[in-house]
This record gives structure tokens, sequence and C-alpha cells, in this order.
């Protein structure tokens, strides 16, 4: 050693490398999602979304052409990638709620003929190779059995399957149906529920994971060769089981090619944004 403290001579030499550590996390990914979490959100809803439905602004989220109390035509997606939804049975009324964070937002009202559809934005496709979520945040008043959100016409799928849908029954179970395949979650419903449900599908098999409130669970289903763009809120496809409740926002998004999952800390802004505060 010299009066540096440096080593000399044969203690420079080096030695055989060590084994490889443990990875770390992405730090670029959970600095931006801790610190900047709205910027992060911003370019997630309007440039990779292919749906961001939110009502913070009356006049700039939803349209009503014959002015305030009227009928709601558009429920206006943030989305560059997707269309509005659109009223085929519209809602005229909304609700002042507060966010997680204690903002003021609105959710749609949601009674027996009320029927959205959003022709531009996927639900759950489930496609080979692929992965994407939806996440949504609502509230029932009803303990019928009711769809809360439903792809189109199974017909137009290849295969052609049954009903792909997020139903609530009772008031106190979530059941999630892909294909063949029915998902059941005990859960009251009666309060303000985030739901979130994200697919990784490779060649033959879509692997689900879901997240309500904190609870979390997985299920399994055939990947599908070739999916259909569109859902509707509020009811079935063909205008049946209608929604007797509220709904603050919906989120979906679709990516081919890859069937990574998404980050965690991404997955966990996107569902603390929409996050409604209960107050009992």
């Amino acid at each position: 050693m010299n009066v540096f403290g440096g080593a000399t001579g044969s203690m420079m030499d080096k030695g055989p490398r060590g084994p490889r550590g443990v990875k770390g996390t992405d730090s670029s990914l959970v600095d931006f999602c801790t610190w900047l979490p709205h910027s992060v959100l911003n370019i997630l809803q309007s440039n990779d979304e292919k749906g961001a439905f939110f009502i913070d602004n009356l006049d700039r989220d939803i349209v009503r052409p014959k002015g305030k109390g009227t009928a709601i035509t558009e429920w206006v997606s943030r989305s560059r990638r997707g269309g509005n939804l659109v009223a085929k049975k519209a809602s005229s009324e909304i609700e002042e709620i507060e966010t997680a964070e204690w903002t003021v937002r609105y959710a749609m009202k949601f009674k027996t003929t009320t029927h959205y559809e959003a022709t531009g934005s996927p639900f759950l496709l489930a496609g080979q190779n692929s992965c994407g979520f939806i996440c949504i945040t609502f509230r029932t008043n009803s303990v019928a059995e009711q769809v809360l959100i439903c792809g189109p016409d199974p017909s137009r799928r290849q295969p052609p399957t049954i009903e792909t849908e997020i139903k609530v029954s009772g008031a106190t179970e979530i059941i999630i149906q892909i294909n063949d395949v029915k998902e059941i979650i005990q859960h009251a419903c009666r309060k303000w529920t985030t739901l979130f449900v994200e697919y990784n599908s490779d060649a033959h098999l879509s692997h689900f994971t879901y997240d309500v409130n904190g609870t979390i669970g997985s299920f399994t289903s055939p990947s599908m060769a070739m999916g259909v763009y569109g859902f509707h809120l509020g009811c079935r496809w063909n205008g049946t089981n209608y929604l007797d409740g509220e709904i603050a926002s919906v989120e979906t998004y679709a990516k081919s090619g890859t069937s990574a999952p998404l980050p965690d800390t991404l997955k966990s802004i996107v569902m603390h944004n929409q996050k409604v505060h209960n107050p009992f």
C-alpha cells in the first residue's frame, strides 16, 4: 500500500469476476412514477391508452348539445388513439365525487336505460402474443345481475365466442367472463370500487390478473386468434342487463407483439388516480 492508501504491485492485479448480483428495480420508471405521477399519467392517457374517460371538467369531458341538465351525447376520451363513448341511450345525470387525493371529479349515473358505446377502444382482447388492461371505477345501487362493461357482438370474434364482459351480481359479486372462463370475486359493490384487470397472452394461453380495492387474484383463458375493437358501457352489447349505478372513470390499453406485464409502479398510479374517497 502506498502513502495515499492505494494498492501497489501484485495487489493491483485483477481477480476473477464475481457472480452477477440480483437485478435492481428500473429506477428511472420508479422515480418518474414517484415524483412525476401526473406527468406520466398524462402521457399514458393521451398517447398510449386506447380509451381514457374521466369527468373533471364539465365543458371539456362531456358533450351536451342543449346545455346543462340535458342528455349527454358523448363522453370524451383523453386518448388520441381511440374514439369517444357515444350514447345509444343517454344519461343526463352526473354526481360530484371526491378522489382519493381529495380533488373534485364527477361520475355519470347509469340507470335501466343507459347505454354508451366506444367503437375505437379495446376491451380485454386477449389476442395471441399481446397484452393489455382495463381499469374502471364504479358502484351499483341494485341487487340485480347487471353488466358493467361488455365487448362487441361475440359472433364477430375469431373463433366466435360467448360474451366477454364484467358483471355485477347481487351487489356482492363481480363476475369477469372471458370466453368460456368465469371468475367470481366476492366484493361489496355498493361502495366505490376500482377494478384493474390485466392480461398477458402468449400463442396459446392468456394470463389474467386483477386487483379489486386491494383484493388480488388471477386466472387463465385460451388466447384468441383475433380480437375486435369496441366495448359497451352500462349494459350488454344487445341492450340487456342494464347497470343501475354510477361510473366514475374507464381506461383501456392494448399492445400487440409482446406479452410483458405492466410494471407495478405504473399500475399503482393508474389505480390510485381512479380511486374515489369512500365516506363510509
